[in-house]
């Protein structure tokens, strides 16, 4: 090929002709690797993976797991709120509890102020 292009280019032309030619295969190989591997990509996604140990494909048993976690999540909020709800109950029996107490407090001492005024007017008299 040298001796065909020599008759009709300089040698400093012939060696630019192997550059662009080698660069040209080059760039041609790239694309066609390129391809393969967006085909193997697309065959990626249109065969899922499935596990070894079952036959279920890999993206449902995730969405499972994360499935059973929002239910056991679930579980345990409807039994904090059945908890806060008992709480809340208590709390405003105590709450009751505590005014009957202050106001049992406070006729207790209005009695004793009361039995006290009696007992003096009792020793005055």
């Amino acid at each position: 090929m040298t001796k065909f292009l020599s008759k009709y280019f300089k040698p400093s032309q012939i060696s630019l002709i192997y550059i662009v030619l080698a660069l040209c295969a080059v760039f041609i190989i790239t694309i066609l690797f390129s391809n393969t591997a967006a085909k193997k990509e697309r065959e990626y996604y249109e065969k899922p993976i499935k596990t070894v140990i079952s036959a279920k494909n890999t993206r449902e048993i995730g969405v499972e797991s994360i499935n059973k976690q929002v239910i056991g999540i679930n579980d345990n909020v409807d039994k904090f709120d059945a908890r806060l709800e008992q709480l809340e109950g208590e709390n405003k029996k105590a709450k009751r509890r505590l005014n009957h107490t202050k106001n049992f407090q406070i006729l207790l001492m209005i009695y004793r102020g009361n039995l006290r005024r009696k007992a003096k007017k009792q020793k005055t008299s």
